[in-house]
């Protein structure tokens, strides 16, 4: 019996090289490793470079079509209807397999219908656990109910879920939803690696790349920096890209004041063209973050994680959500319990009495671990086995 046919259909935009852009890139090519020919359909607007051959455009070998939407408000509002009008040109049909990727319900809810009444199979990709204190207005915020929906009353509908953490999976398994497990994944041979690239300064440079004001807590980040004596500061720089320095200041508030004992510390970047943010990746030697716990953030993988891995840059993290569960403290990652400036501020000391051949060690062992964990042909069998899975 032949295999389906697999349609990834994404309210992300594609291509667009954002987190989940990155994610059905690499969960497309890992299924096509796998022997099933997969297309994308998302809600993006295709590049006026692209290319129309055989009516698809071709992105890292995966073929797609997008809606081509410009208006924000059709997008929330109609989106799912118009992906039903696409997938019925690209001739979606009894025997394919739909996999969905959004939390949005007025996007997934179409779909899934269409879906039902036509015997198409249907996963779809679960990345967050939305919770009402990440919106103005709590559980009466229209986003926030239309992500809930989703996640519990749509996801459990479809014939299976993929999973970006354990936290997630256990929620469906209770359920008994067909679950598995797919962390951040990435292709580690298309990200450069050199060692000797590394910064010869005498300083230990850090990063944070990304929005500081979302998931991770950059004020007991920054606190734990300014736990340390001036002499070890001086042996630092804390790299943060796109973000501009008045924005965090405003976002701290009254916790602003830490800046002043940092001001020769961090170094603001703000939005860096992609060369540019490339040579600074290699150069920098470890990733620094901290997460409250919460829900969100031990349903969360951080998807920045594995792609900083694969440049060797190596994690200093605390233990929340799954992530740390592929790493080995004191090997590839430093790894600490809790969200507080002394924990912070104790695992930075770590490192800072590591000489530059245990640095280079770990960051060296970073980057292996990522090619053994998070590189997407590793997971070619899983997802074929996965696929196979679904009745």
């Amino acid at each position: 019996m032949s295999q389906p046919k697999i349609y990834i259909c994404a309210s992300a935009h594609f291509p667009h090289g954002d987190a989940g852009a990155n994610r059905i890139q690499y969960i497309a090519q890992g299924l096509q490793l796998a022997s099933y020919d997969v297309a994308v359909l998302s809600c993006g607007q295709t590049p006026k470079t692209a290319v129309l051959e055989n009516g698809w455009y071709t992105y890292a070998g995966v073929p797609y079509r997008n809606l081509e939407l410009k208006s924000v408000k059709k997008e929330k509002l109609l989106s799912g209807y118009l992906m039903v009008s696409l997938m019925k040109k690209c001739g979606v049909k009894r025997g394919d397999i739909v996999y969905l990727y959004g939390s949005n319900s007025m996007y997934i809810s179409p779909i899934l219908s269409f879906c039902k009444r036509h015997g198409i199979k249907t996963v779809i990709d679960v990345v967050e656990w939305h919770q009402p204190f990440q919106y103005p207005k709590k559980e009466k915020d229209i986003r926030y109910r239309s992500a809930n929906k989703t996640f519990t009353k749509l996801a459990p509908k479809t014939d299976a879920i993929v999973s970006i953490s354990e936290c997630i999976a256990e929620y469906y398994r209770e359920k008994h939803c067909n679950t598995q497990v797919f962390p951040v994944i990435i292709d580690a041979d298309g990200i450069p690696f050199d060692c000797d690239k590394k910064a010869t300064d005498n300083q230990v440079h850090l990063i944070y790349p990304g929005n500081p004001m979302y998931k991770d807590d950059i004020e007991v980040m920054l606190k734990g920096l300014a736990e340390l004596t001036e002499a070890e500061r001086s042996r630092l720089q804390f790299h943060l890209t796109g973000v501009k320095e008045e924005k965090l200041r405003s976002f701290l508030g009254d916790g602003q004041h830490v800046f002043d004992t940092l001001k020769d510390t961090v170094v603001f970047h703000g939005w860096m063209e992609y060369e540019e943010l490339i040579a600074l990746y290699q150069k920098v030697d470890f990733l620094y973050m901290s997460r409250p716990d919460n829900l969100v953030t031990r349903a969360n993988f951080p998807s920045k994680l594995p792609e900083l891995m694969a440049y060797g840059i190596a994690p200093i993290g605390n233990r929340v959500g799954d992530y740390y569960r592929y790493l080995t403290d004191g090997e590839d990652s430093v790894l600490f319990n809790e969200n507080t400036p002394e924990a912070c501020a104790e695992a930075l000391r770590r490192v800072l009495q590591m000489n530059r051949e245990e640095q280079k060690r770990m960051c060296e062992k970073a980057r292996h671990t990522v090619c053994e964990q998070f590189d997407y042909p590793k997971w070619a069998d899983r997802l074929r086995q996965f696929m196979e899975s679904i009745k």
